[in-house]
């Protein structure tokens, strides 16, 4: 079974730089919650993955949730992280851009670098590198904080978000 070696950059700074291996039959999913997780953030509700061409234009969107109360389907267009695995929709060639969070816009783009046989000793997905601080951005503006007090005001942003919502995003629908 093949293991996928990919980099993630950010648009927003050059020392950015974060290389994790994942195998080929996982799903979106699983690399965005190793995303989050090497960057010590929490599994957003409200992230996507765009397949994109050779000149980082936005194509097909996987979806982490599904917006809407009630709704079983993604967006039109759309396809669902905890449905689609890697192996179906990239390959060496593929460029991807990932996208977390309204309120801290988290952008990073995403090439596969390497494809290689997974180690059965090794436990995938794994952080292979990571190199210097992200960005956070709120409100499209470059915000400076520890990661505690950026987790601290995100979540108390999240949860007035959600509360003036209501029941808007019903987040466990199975397909």
């Amino acid at each position: 079974m093949p293991a996928y070696h990919y980099r993630l950059v950010s648009p927003d700074s050059e020392e950015f730089a974060m290389e994790i291996k994942i195998k080929d039959n996982q799903t979106f999913r699983d690399f965005h919650n190793a995303i989050c997780e090497y960057l010590s953030q929490q599994s957003e509700k409200f992230a996507s993955f765009f397949i994109c061409d050779e000149k980082w234009n936005k194509g097909e969107e996987i979806v982490c949730k599904i917006p809407g109360k009630g709704n079983k389907k993604p967006p039109k267009g759309s396809l669902l992280m905890k449905k689609s695995k890697l192996k179906d929709y990239t390959d060496l060639d593929t460029k991807l851009i990932y996208e977390s969070d309204f309120l801290y816009t988290t952008s990073l783009r995403i090439q596969m670098i390497d494809m290689s046989p997974a180690k059965q000793k090794d436990i995938y997905p794994n952080l292979v590198s990571k190199e210097g601080e992200l960005p956070l951005h709120a409100f499209g503006k470059e915000i400076m904080m520890d990661d505690k007090e950026a987790n601290e005001l995100k979540n108390s942003l999240l949860k007035d978000f959600e509360n003036l919502l209501g029941d808007e995003f019903d987040e466990d629908i199975e397909l």
